[in-house]
């Protein structure tokens, strides 16, 4: 009996246990799955508008501030994320998420003590909000400009494989 791969047109026999024609395939078709899934989280993402009593702190203070204002739902740990520069040449954009998982087991920041992101460049990020048991409160609903930069982190290092969706909301 011949079975659709579902990552592509080709048919092939079927086995038990075997859903794609190839290893490569089920890992192409898993790569493109995540970049639409980026995509549609990056562009479907609205920027957050910054309150009128915190656009008169300095852009390093009100991130700060939005993120510590999150603490009563339960946060207590971020992370950012952002597409590269293949999203400006309107390419799909593949999320980097940061701080990376090669930097520090938890691979989050902490909203306190507060700790200042280290990230490649200033821009827009996404905000993912963990709670005290590094669980995901939410999925990321907005995107908050971040001006500073860590000159040692790179745009390679930003972790491409984590899903920051709700189990429930899949």
């Amino acid at each position: 009996m011949l079975m659709q791969c579902p990552g592509c047109p080709l048919r092939f026999l079927y086995r038990y246990g075997k859903a794609y024609h190839s290893e490569a395939c089920r890992r192409q078709h898993g790569h493109t799955k995540k970049a639409e899934q980026d995509h549609q989280l990056w562009i479907k993402t609205a920027e957050f508008v910054l309150p009128s009593q915190l656009r008169n702190l300095d852009p390093y203070a009100s991130v700060q501030a939005v993120l510590e204002g999150h603490q009563k739902a339960g946060a207590k740990f971020y992370r950012l994320g952002c597409p590269g520069l293949e999203a400006h040449a309107g390419a799909k954009p593949q999320l980097r998420w940061f701080p990376p998982t090669t930097v520090r087991a938890n691979s989050l920041f902490s909203i306190a003590p507060y700790e200042e992101p280290a990230v490649p460049f200033p821009g827009p990020y996404l905000i993912a909000l963990f709670g005290a048991q590094h669980e995901l409160l939410y999925e990321p609903f907005f995107k908050l400009p971040i001006c500073t930069f860590n000159q040692i982190t790179r745009w390679y290092m930003g972790t491409r494989r984590i899903d920051v969706r709700k189990a429930d909301l899949r």
